[in-house]
């Protein structure tokens, strides 16, 4: 099935730890694949796993091929690098890239940001890093500016009005760059509720997410945000206290594409 047949439809697909995206809002299918995470992890006939994880050019190679084999495609749009293991240099992880962005395997490369850990996210063709301090960010981007490499040109990372811890350096450090902004868990994990709608998962037993935190209840301070979301919700005539969040955000930075 080509690329313009696949951009009918928006699927999301996980196959051992590699992300396949169709999005709606691309003139184009877009292919996108994080490295960095272990996908061998539960595949107990790889003894030697560490060659899979980490940020390291063996660890980037497997992943990419690997990808490409199950994507059945001869590039991918974009590429993260998932995380900042704290050990690959940035010399290896930008000469590395650049030599997969040379072979048209990838077209760019994005930065990634978690909560409590660093990430990097790579589009085929154009480079991104995805949570990531902002200090490795710019001092990756100036190492391949320097050595005529490719550079980031996007950055992920955690982003919401709980949360914005997004705009104390990596905002700055992004219109310094010129890096677009991707930002994830704009909903707070679905924390963004009023007091009825807890009330009503607790009776209903429907409760909410525990991914990246053992309790799905909102603490003081979100409830604080919340009531002050619905205040102005009510203010403005909203239906649900998420739609006053939004324009703020996309008057103030022109180059922001959100994943919820």
């Amino acid at each position: 099935m080509g690329r313009e047949k696949r951009n009918q439809r928006s699927t999301i697909h996980r196959n051992k730890g590699i992300f396949l995206v169709f999005e709606h809002y691309l003139a184009l299918t877009c292919f996108y694949i994080k490295y960095s995470t272990n996908y061998k992890e539960r595949n107990n006939a790889v003894e030697q796993k560490i060659m899979y994880a980490g940020n390291s050019n063996k660890s980037l190679y497997l992943s990419v091929e690997s990808s490409l084999k199950k994507l059945r495609t001869e590039y991918i749009d974009l590429l993260y690098v998932h995380w900042y293991d704290w050990h690959t240099s940035i010399e290896e992880i930008m000469r590395s890239l650049h030599a997969l962005v040379m072979q048209r395997k990838v077209l760019y490369l994005v930065c990634f940001r978690l909560i409590w850990y660093s990430d990097f996210i790579i589009l085929t063709f154009f480079k991104g890093i995805s949570d990531s301090p902002a200090w490795v960010v710019a001092k990756a981007n100036q190492y391949a500016r320097d050595h005529a490499l490719t550079p980031f040109v996007v950055y992920q990372g955690r982003w919401n009005i709980m949360d914005r811890e997004f705009e104390r350096e990596i905002i700055p450090m992004a219109r310094s760059e010129g890096l677009a902004l991707a930002p994830w868990a704009v909903l707070a994990g679905g924390k963004i509720r009023t007091d009825a709608e807890e009330e009503r998962r607790r009776q209903t037993g429907e409760k909410g997410r525990v991914i990246f935190e053992p309790s799905w209840e909102r603490n003081d301070h979100e409830k604080a945000v919340c009531r002050a979301l619905e205040k102005v919700a009510f203010e403005i005539g909203a239906k649900n206290i998420t739609s006053g969040k939004y324009p703020m955000k996309l008057h103030a930075n022109i180059y922001l594409f959100e994943r919820f």
